[in-house]
């Protein structure tokens, strides 16, 4: 009942698709999101690749996928959130509750609008990272290459720490402490243009930053033994 109530619910072009797979496979498939159903059919590579996968690997890429877009979708809810928090400051600056002391020069607000853009992929890599540690220690915890891969992140993140902290101490013995950690004067905002530049240039970043995320798993995948089937397409911008 549940393979022909599947299959019937599908249009002619991808019920044809799904009768070519063994019974097993049809019901795993109908058993997945309807989103991860919808990738597998809009591309041809991805579903070609179900033919050489068991009952238990379609299970698990099933589960992988759905996975992926549970992360997708709270990182488009996580940057919403953000560009909802910077378009409400930018209306708070054009009230006039924040005054910015008149036009800013062009070199500080290059300044300004450069070191927010760095902080923000330095954010998004350490992001990315945060879900690494989670993705890989979810699993069986006497799995013997989690201590080396633990000594190996904590290595990347205490680098990016070390970077970090000794640029504050520059910023802090040739300023002082109490200048550049507190002390905020009206010049020390966003102007309401600057603002609304970060919001676009966030944006712009969090998708790049996906994209060449998307691209490198693309490129190592290609780099590794060729298996059968048709080979993947490369991501596109």
């Amino acid at each position: 009942m549940t393979y022909a109530r599947f299959a019937s619910s599908l249009p002619d072009a991808e019920r044809a698709k799904v009768l070519a797979l063994p019974k097993s496979k049809v019901l795993e498939l109908a058993q997945a999101d309807p989103e991860v159903l919808q990738q597998l059919f809009d591309d041809d590579d991805k579903f070609d690749d179900l033919a050489d996968l068991s009952v238990r690997g379609l299970r698990l890429k099933i589960r992988e996928l759905q996975a992926k877009n549970a992360d997708l979708a709270v990182e488009r809810e996580t940057a919403q959130t953000e560009l909802e928090m910077v378009q409400t400051r930018l209306r708070e600056l054009q009230d006039g509750r924040v005054k910015t002391g008149g036009t800013v020069p062009p070199d500080v607000q290059d300044f300004r609008l450069e070191s927010a853009a760095l902080a923000k992929k330095a954010e998004l890599a350490i992001d990315d990272l945060e879900r690494q540690f989670r993705e890989q220690f979810n699993r069986a915890s006497d799995d013997e290459w989690n201590t080396p891969l633990a000594r190996h992140l904590y290595g990347s993140v205490a680098l990016v720490i070390h970077r970090a902290a000794a640029l504050a101490s520059q910023l802090e013995k040739s300023f002082g402490i109490e200048a550049v950690s507190g002390g905020h004067t009206s010049i020390d905002y966003l102007s309401p243009p600057e603002v609304l530049q970060c919001a676009r240039e966030f944006k712009e970043l969090t998708a790049e930053h996906e994209h060449e995320k998307t691209l490198r798993a693309w490129e190592r995948e290609m780099d590794r033994p060729k298996g059968r089937g048709r080979p993947k397409t490369k991501p596109a911008k």
